[in-house]
């Protein structure tokens, strides 16, 4: 088995390579629009969710979201041994679901001063606010 996939590499060296760096600038440029979106108050203790009135629209966003975060979430995992911005991939995939002690976790890790300063530079260069974090 192990064979045949490094004979499938081997073959498909340069497609993969195409694909890698496809993944790396899609990633780039979606997870800085993504982290663009967040509202600047969205970490602190008085952030307000805004809701959208019709329970049918409210559930359909609800599969969307979580759908796509698990993406974006498992996404960022291979990002970390690829090309991309695995954490903030994470970090993003996490935003999206809706998790039984999600606010914990995005506070964990958007506390981390290396996360949080990337973050704010990238808001701050499209003049966005900075994030509140309580």
């Amino acid at each position: 088995m192990q064979e045949v996939i490094i004979e499938y590499i081997s073959q498909n060296i340069w497609a993969i390579f195409i694909i890698s760096i496809v993944v790396f600038i899609v990633s780039l440029l979606f997870i800085t629009y993504l982290l663009l979106r967040i509202p600047h108050d969205y970490f602190s203790d008085n952030y307000i969710k805004k809701s959208i009135a019709h329970p049918i629209f409210r559930f359909i966003k609800l599969i969307v979201k979580n759908m796509l975060g698990i993406v974006f979430f498992f996404l960022g995992v291979i990002m970390i041994f690829t090309p991309g911005q695995g954490i903030l991939t994470i970090l993003v995939g996490i935003i999206l679901m809706d998790l039984p002690y999600k606010k914990q976790i995005e506070k964990r890790l958007i506390s981390q001063p290396k996360i949080l300063h990337l973050i704010n530079s990238i808001r701050h260069k499209h003049k966005h606010l900075p994030l509140e974090i309580d």
